[in-house]
């Protein structure tokens, strides 16, 4: 966990104009990638360790949910990593969520979000004790 926290520690301040609690800015975003970029493994993916060091240093201050998120990973998930569409979609339901910060009244899974966030958002709200808002599915060929 030391090497990851060096690597961080190298790369952010190797980026001096960013400004982690701007996390909209072109230059963060760039930043946020180019974070996976460097950590991708030959699987297309960075393994969990390398997720809960940047996730918890870059969000979860701002983002509480971000912890009950490793959480989820850890345990439900056996430690996986993220693949990129899942990193970035990642960053975007942030950016999404902005300063509202209420992913429980935010979060909608007949929205384009990767399956992963699904099960995150009925697992946070198993923990939380909370009804989940799930879609009706609506079946278009009733009269065939």
């Amino acid at each position: 966990m030391n090497l990851f926290y060096t690597m961080w520690i190298i790369l952010f301040t190797s980026f001096p104009k960013i400004n982690k609690s701007d996390i909209t800015s072109k230059d963060f975003e760039d930043f946020y990638k180019y974070l996976f970029q460097i950590n991708q493994t030959k699987k297309k993916s960075v393994s969990y360790e390398v997720v809960e060091v940047y996730l918890k240093e870059l969000f979860a201050k701002q983002f509480p949910f971000v912890n009950d998120f490793l959480t989820f990973l850890k345990d439900e998930k056996k430690s996986i990593g993220l693949n990129k569409d899942q990193w970035e979609s990642f960053y975007a339901l942030l950016t999404f969520l902005g300063n509202k910060n209420k992913f429980l009244d935010s979060y909608n899974m007949s929205e384009a979000w990767p399956y992963l966030f699904d099960e995150f958002y009925l697992y946070f709200c198993k923990i939380k004790n909370i009804k989940p808002r799930i879609p009706e599915q609506v079946n278009d060929y009733s009269e065939y």
